[in-house]
């Protein structure tokens, strides 16, 4: 097994990632950049496409693995800052509780009649509800 660590340049901007087979995750994002919303492939379809793109490898090792390479990775972003990878603080967490905090984060959302915190979902459902319905007439009303 091979880890690397990479980045993908376009006119300035860069992306840092890790994995264990580099060739085979450059063309997942090749793939990925025709038709998904993420930042980076919205950037490189806005910039020229991948003939713009500058693949560089920063590191390589036959010895580490997968568990290592997003450590190494999480080194990499904080030193290099790319303006174009997501906020990845939690990027050693286990998915699922990854997942809980992402979904936490997102719970920033205070509903003004009940003073519940809730995510937009939760309050889009919320308003359909009477009593949302009742604080909006009260509110009309004045």
């Amino acid at each position: 097994m091979t880890l690397a660590i990479y980045s993908l340049t376009c006119n300035g901007c860069m992306y840092v990632g890790s994995s264990v087979n580099v060739y085979g995750r450059i063309a997942h994002h090749k793939y990925l950049s025709k038709s998904s919303n993420s930042p980076v492939y919205k950037f490189i379809r806005s910039n020229g496409g991948w003939d713009k793109v500058e693949v560089n490898i920063h590191f390589y090792s036959t010895y580490l693995g997968k568990k290592d390479a997003v450590g190494m990775e999480e080194i990499f972003i904080n030193v290099i800052k790319p303006s174009l990878n997501k906020n990845r603080v939690n990027i050693m967490l286990p998915k699922k509780d990854y997942d809980k905090q992402r979904y936490r984060d997102l719970k920033t959302i205070v509903c003004p009649c009940c003073d519940k915190i809730m995510t937009k979902y939760n309050l889009k459902n919320h308003k359909k509800t009477k009593r949302y319905n009742a604080y909006k007439s009260a509110i009309a009303v004045f």
